[in-house]
């Protein structure tokens, strides 16, 4: 006996016990609802976590300082890119403190550079390109002190883009930048009180104000941040002195913990699945021992069984999927990522809830195999039911 022969059975058991199905149905929608939901929010928090922020190309630099020069500077260098996990090993420069000395900009400032393979988000105007000389971006929003009230402001850092600005340098050397450009302050690698010019630039700066040092600075890039610690060991006993020197300014520790949150949440509505079919397909079992014990006078095997209640089930759950696919995209759209928009903003660790097909089948294959255990389970059962129960009085 095929199981397309026994599809009527299952669709005449929905259509006989509607309100049971109802119920089954709403009950799938809403438990697949939360479990997609979770896996939806859960997926792009880790992405961020993991791809955004632990991946940065500034989370992978590791900084060497080193004095040698010629023979013995290239051994040096040959050996930290011969490591493995070193993707990459170049000459670098020192950053400058820059005191504003425009009536636009009067504060403290830090000159860099963007490291390589880093695309800063421009808010407005473009970057600087690697060897242009007098260029800069500023963030989009920097705070400053009114020298005269003393009070905090906020100064557009766009109104500023076409001015030339004069700076002064530690050591008392001037220094104009065009401002061509603006930052995303809410990038963790980047900061709202720097300045960022060409390498070139900043080299330039760099030797005049650290024309008495004895050493140059060399990044060194890792293939994963796992391996940053391992690599800077390994660097430390060919150089005197290496260093991780590109925090972030975010702390990952409070989405570590939200992430764990999630997970425990999506196994207690994994559970809540489990625990809730099992109990409902029992108690509708209970109530249809007269039936099920009818097919078993018939000949029927225990698959056989089996193929007529999972069909019914799972004919359910496809409707409760499809509803609960509509439910989560409506609350997803309407409550979640407004809410998330307002709590994580546009910047690195912006977020919103996911929907993909891939998350889809997987919420749909979980159901499904506990929809699956569930019923083989009372199948099991029903080899219990005593034929008997047919000779009993109504």
């Amino acid at each position: 006996m095929t199981a397309l022969r026994l599809l009527p059975l299952a669709r005449a058991s929905i259509k006989r016990y509607k309100t049971r199905s109802v119920v089954f149905t709403l009950f799938t929608m809403f438990c697949a609802a939360c479990v997609l939901l979770t896996v939806s929010i859960i997926m792009p928090l880790w992405n961020n976590m993991e791809n955004k922020v632990n991946s940065h190309p500034y989370n992978l630099e590791l900084t060497a300082e080193m004095s040698e020069t010629g023979e013995s500077l290239d051994n040096k260098l040959s050996e930290i890119k011969a490591l493995e996990h070193v993707v990459k090993v170049y000459k670098s420069c020192f950053d400058v403190q820059l005191f504003g000395t425009s009536n636009e900009l009067n504060d403290m400032f830090t000159l860099s550079y963007f490291h390589n393979d880093y695309t800063p988000v421009i808010t407005s105007g473009r970057t600087v390109n690697e060897d242009e000389l007098g260029m800069a971006v500023i963030a989009d929003s920097i705070p400053s002190t009114d020298p005269l009230t003393q009070r905090r402001t906020e100064i557009d850092g766009k109104s500023l883009i076409g001015k030339t600005l004069d700076f002064q340098d530690e050591s008392g050397n001037n220094w104009s930048f065009k401002i061509i450009g603006t930052f995303d302050v809410t990038d963790p690698a980047l900061d709202e009180m720097k300045i960022y010019t060409s390498f070139r630039q900043l080299e330039q700066i760099s030797a005049a104000v650290n024309d008495s040092s004895s050493s140059t600075p060399y990044s060194i890039i890792v293939d994963n941040y796992r391996n940053r610690d391992a690599v800077e060991a390994e660097c430390s006993e060919i150089v005197d002195l290496v260093y991780y020197g590109n925090s972030f300014n975010i702390d990952l520790s409070n989405y570590n913990t939200a992430l764990v949150a999630l997970l425990i949440v999506l196994a207690l509505f994994i559970v809540m699945v489990i625990i809730g079919t099992s109990v409902f397909v029992s108690n509708c079992i209970g109530n249809r021992i007269n039936e099920l014990a009818l097919y078993r006078s018939l000949g029927f095997k225990a698959g056989h069984i089996f193929t007529i209640i999972f069909a019914e089930y799972f004919m359910l759950l496809l409707v409760g999927i499809v509803l609960s696919v509509a439910a989560s995209f409506a609350v997803g759209e309407l409550i979640i990522n407004p809410y998330l928009g307002k709590t994580f903003g546009e910047g690195l660790m912006a977020m919103q809830v996911e929907f993909s097909i891939f998350y889809i089948l997987i919420v749909f294959l979980i159901m499904t195999v506990i929809t699956a255990a569930v019923c083989l389970r009372a199948t099991l059962k029903t080899g219990k039911i005593q034929l008997t129960v047919l000779l009993k009085e109504r």
